[in-house]
């Protein structure tokens, strides 16, 4: 994270595009057997190497405004 001259802050999130599998709970509800399972389709497509994995590079900028409303 860097503060700028201005006030503002910048940071980049970075993170590996990069499936596991996730087992299925009985408890589960709709929704997370939805998720799990578009999940676990492409963990299985990148397990037959039709998926390649690859990073999010995820730049932010906060300004100065932007920070005293969140920060009120």
């Amino acid at each position: 994270m860097k503060k700028e001259d201005d006030g503002s802050i910048s940071f980049v999130i970075s993170d590996l595009f990069d499936f596991d599998y996730w087992y299925e709970n009985g408890n589960d509800d709709q929704i997370n057997k939805a998720i799990k399972y578009v999940n676990n389709n492409a963990y299985r497509q990148q397990k037959a190497n039709k998926l390649e994995p690859y990073i999010l590079y995820i730049p932010i900028k906060f300004t100065t405004k932007e920070l005293e409303k969140i920060l009120d």
